[in-house]
């Protein structure tokens, strides 16, 4: 489901089927994606996709100056 499809609801309608992705609004009036959710995870799948992505690469500090894990330099 792309997030202009009409198929957002309010978080407080829905069940343990729908997708819980944020899509607009905050507190009572969140809405979020609606759509039928990836077994096992709170989220379809596009979203679930989208939340568990690894980054790309992480920093570590050595002898003070951050770099990539892969050993670049961080501009």
């Amino acid at each position: 489901m792309s997030e202009d499809t009409g198929d957002h609801r309010l978080l407080i309608d829905c069940e343990r089927l729908h997708c819980r992705w944020p899509v607009d609004g905050s507190g009572a009036d969140l809405v979020v994606c609606g759509d039928l959710v990836r077994d096992g995870s709170s989220y379809c799948e596009a979203h679930h996709a989208r939340a568990h992505v690894p980054p790309p690469w992480r920093t570590v500090s050595v002898g003070g100056a951050a770099r990539k894990a892969a050993g670049a330099a961080v501009n």
